[in-house]
């Protein structure tokens, strides 16, 4: 039988309903519990993911009180890291954190040493360090299939043309508008 890892989210903002929807398609991780001040979030995430109320924190302590959480995904603005991170190792939790984990080096040279002392989990949330085509060109590589390699370029992203900014607004719009105020802008 896989044991089951159970997961905290802290922090539910954009980033974390995208990570929050990939639970659907594993079988070995259940998103247990998350935690936000903002109850109209809470709520939401509830709802969308059936989390029971009990595993619903306004405070993030809460989140890492709980003993049947093993992983805290932090998805907190980068401002905050360095401190949840920390109380995270003080309750012996495994962290995932949203990029960038630290704002400057000399943030987690402190947590580095508690991380290792405490025999933890720590990874910075880069996707592409783990997704199935890297692995892929990884090992063709080894076995020398395509060659040495000269020069590589790679590119992960999102088409922002397409996506809401922060302020809700849809860039594509804002081009189609200066398009009609210049004619000289193509339309993408």
């Amino acid at each position: 039988m896989t044991q089951i890892i159970n997961w905290g989210i802290i922090g539910l903002g954009n980033v974390a309903l995208k990570f929050a929807e990939a639970f659907k398609d594993s079988n070995n991780s259940k998103l247990k519990a998350v935690s936000s001040n903002t109850e109209d979030k809470i709520n939401k995430f509830q709802k969308k993911f059936n989390i029971a109320k009990d595993y619903c924190f306004n405070k993030y302590e809460d989140l890492l009180d709980c003993k049947e959480i093993d992983i805290v995904y932090i998805a907190l603005p980068n401002s905050m890291h360095k401190e949840w991170v920390r109380k995270s190792i003080e309750r012996k939790k495994n962290i995932l954190i949203e990029k960038p984990a630290f704002i400057d080096l000399s943030q987690i040279e402190n947590i580095k040493k508690k991380i290792l002392n405490n025999n933890l989990f720590f990874s910075e949330s880069f996707i592409y360090r783990h997704a199935p085509q890297i692995f892929e060109v990884l090992e063709l590589l080894k076995k020398n299939t395509i060659g040495e390699p000269k020069s590589m370029v790679s590119n992960y992203g999102t088409n922002l043309l397409t996506k809401k900014n922060i302020f809700g607004l849809i860039k594509k719009k804002k081009i189609e508008k200066k398009k009609k105020i210049n004619g000289n802008c193509k339309k993408i």
